[in-house]
């Protein structure tokens, strides 16, 4: 376009046929995010696996330079345009955003995001044709990010008698859809131990104990991570909200799965985080300490004997006053509120929907979500 020729200060015959690397010709090499680089193959080749229902788009931030020597900052959005006969493509859309990391505010970051969105859409339409004329930024159909299928919600009808259950995710959170949404896949799961947060596309149920359950099956480990409990390995995160895939599409869902509003969630070493505000939790700043007034937690324990291996079921129930993970019909982590001292477990509403949360975190890297049976 002729606005990346400006913003290069090359002409067309100098970057037609070219890659994009010579954005980065000039620059000092300390100053090259080589993470960034590295996301950004990482990501070109997630968008290839077979079977891939839907991948957020990521935002990267390199240093690059004009073809006079000028540094600048590139706020980049990768996206995967889908086109006919489930042909993907990956667009790059860049901005400047100065030549001061320091001078860009979160407005400015907000406001290159939405340009993003809206010229992705551009992009969509030129590569594609118009797939979807009504699909808006943050709904199914948009392209470059993941699908909500909020639609679905009120067709639960759809899923009587399924085994397996759909999950949404949103653009901030590094899974990947594969299998219609059933299964989640944690890019860069050999490198990331988290960040791979899914919600429920439908409440789930509840059993006749007042308790209710979530349930998936480990569909693939990473070796980076370990996984005998006794030799330190993690769980993965699991948890419930009241908020609905409806009230969380407008921000989705948080980088951590704890900061999620009216939630509470248990895994990792046997951490248990209860928020009870209806806003997600959002860090001022990575060092920011966070108080019981925002999230309160508590610890339980791990059944040391464990190892998380694939093909195993794993389920998460929550009942008044205490959460419990399952593997296999074992209990391998249970956590209980003291008696006499402020609950932060809890106990689950008794009225409204319940959504359930997960994050594909540490070992797990590709887990699929499971009809609950009545207990």
């Amino acid at each position: 376009s002729k606005e990346f020729l400006a913003m290069s200060g090359r002409e067309f015959r100098e970057v037609i046929g070219k890659n994009c690397r010579i954005l980065i010709e000039g620059v000092p090499a300390e100053e090259i995010s080589r993470s960034a680089r590295k996301d950004a193959r990482n990501y070109c080749t997630t968008a290839r696996l077979r079977n891939l229902s839907s991948i957020p788009y990521m935002m990267l931030l390199q240093r690059n330079a004009r073809k006079n020597g000028d540094l600048f900052y590139n706020y980049i959005m990768l996206g995967a345009l889908r086109g006919p006969n489930g042909r993907i493509l990956v667009a790059g859309l860049q901005i400047d955003m100065g030549d001061k990391v320091e001078s860009i505010t979160v407005s400015d970051q907000a406001a290159a995001v939405e340009t993003h969105q809206k010229n992705m859409r551009i992009c969509q339409r030129a590569v594609f044709g118009d797939l979807n004329p009504s699909a808006e930024p943050g709904t199914a159909g948009y392209p470059g990010m993941a699908p909500s299928a909020l639609g679905w919600c009120s067709k639960p009808e759809m899923f009587e008698g399924a085994t397996e259950l759909p999950l949404v995710a949103w653009p901030k959170s590094r899974a990947v859809m594969r299998n219609h949404g059933v299964t989640v896949l944690r890019r860069d799961g050999g490198e990331l131990p988290r960040g791979a947060t899914t919600m429920s596309l439908l409440p789930v149920a509840r059993h006749s104990d007042g308790s209710v359950s979530v349930s998936i099956r480990v569909e693939a480990v990473s070796p980076r991570w370990c996984i005998e409990v006794i030799e330190g390995a993690f769980l993965p995160f699991f948890g419930f909200t009241q908020l609905t895939p409806t009230e969380v599409d407008a921000t989705g869902l948080p980088e951590q799965i704890e900061f999620t509003g009216k939630s509470m969630c248990a895994g990792g070493k046997g951490e248990v985080f209860c928020r009870t505000k209806e806003n997600n939790f959002a860090r001022k700043n990575p060092f920011e300490k966070i108080g019981p007034s925002e999230i309160a937690s508590t610890k339980g324990t791990l059944a040391e004997d464990y190892a998380i291996c694939v093909g195993h079921v794993m389920q998460c129930v929550w009942r008044a006053g205490a959460v419990e993970i399952f593997a296999e019909g074992n209990t391998i982590m249970k956590a209980e509120d003291t008696p006499g001292e402020e609950p932060v477990i809890g106990a689950p509403p008794a009225e409204g929907a319940v959504h359930a949360l997960f994050d594909c975190a540490f070992a797990v890297c590709q887990a699929s979500l499971m009809a609950c049976p009545e207990r």
